[in-house]
């Protein structure tokens, strides 16, 4: 088809729904991230302190958003002991990428903001992989579908 582009046409119709609104919280959840940062350190935390603070917060906002608003599961599907660990594992491992960004921005003299940039655009596309396909899934196997 003329005009379309071809991206379009190697996603399905459903998962780009998903991607929009993924892209929709991520987007809320670094404006969360952004400014609870900067706030913390402009009550005296130090920068990478603040970023784990505001780290933290911002993941619990990000999984009951995508949970319920990306993925639409219901609570109580989203809740399981073994969604959260695995969510928990996704995210540490995240953070350490994030925290890592962080340290080479200031060993850079760059202001550590610009390391949680990159960390964000590097955790957007493995996050949204691993909740796509293994935390928010639901499927035959499911009790909850």
């Amino acid at each position: 088809m003329a005009g379309r582009c071809w991206l379009s046409q190697k996603i399905p119709f459903s998962m780009r729904g998903r991607i929009l609104r993924f892209l929709l919280v991520g987007s809320f959840t670094f404006i969360v991230y952004f400014l609870l940062q900067n706030a913390l350190v402009r009550v005296r935390f130090g920068p990478l302190e603040a970023l784990s603070i505001a780290y933290l917060v911002s993941i619990m906002f990000h999984y009951i958003s995508n949970a319920l608003f990306t993925f639409k599961n219901n609570l109580l599907h989203a809740l399981t002991p073994a969604r959260l660990i695995q969510y928990a594992s996704v995210n540490f491992g995240n953070y350490l990428i994030n925290l890592m960004c962080g340290k080479i921005s200031l060993m850079l003299e760059l202001p550590v903001q610009v390391g949680m940039v990159v960390g964000v655009a590097i955790t957007t596309l493995t996050g949204f992989f691993f909740y796509d396909r293994y935390i928010f899934k639901r499927g035959e196997n499911d009790p909850f579908t």
